[in-house]
């Protein structure tokens, strides 16, 4: 018998679908109507640069002042034309379009968030300059 993972209680809802449908989004809303607080919005999905900042422009929305958003794997700008990010179907130009070039164009829009040195890595991270405080 499989026993309960400890943090499951903490677990309210999975969501699946593509995280920008308003289905997913209504989903979303509603939880944090019901259950009101600090906002933390991880984002880690499809890594292409467009993708990645219509995200950011719908999840920062649902940030609360002072809460915080994570930008996921920004490092894959650094990893190109590596063995770990090559060229492919689903990512043909990882160079010109990836998670750090979706942030550089929502900071050149948005002055609301800046980048919390305190939270980053200052070694080896999937997560350089991605961890964003909404300071208004």
């Amino acid at each position: 018998m499989n026993k309960p993972h400890a943090l499951a209680p903490f677990i309210k809802q999975r969501l699946i679908g593509d995280a920008k449908s308003p289905v997913i989004l209504a989903a979303i809303r509603a939880a944090i109507a019901a259950d009101p607080g600090p906002v933390l919005v991880f984002l880690d999905d499809w890594h292409d640069g467009d993708h990645v900042y219509a995200e950011m422009q719908v999840y920062s929305e649902l940030v609360s002042s002072c809460g915080i958003m994570i930008v996921a794997d920004t490092t894959f700008e650094d990893l190109t034309d590596t063995p770990v990010v090559v060229p492919s179907e689903k990512y043909p130009d990882a160079k010109n379009s990836n998670p750090r070039v979706a942030l550089r164009r929502f900071f050149s829009e948005r002055s609301d968030f800046q980048v919390v040195k305190d939270y980053t890595s200052t070694g080896i991270s999937n997560f350089p300059d991605s961890v964003l405080r909404r300071i208004i």
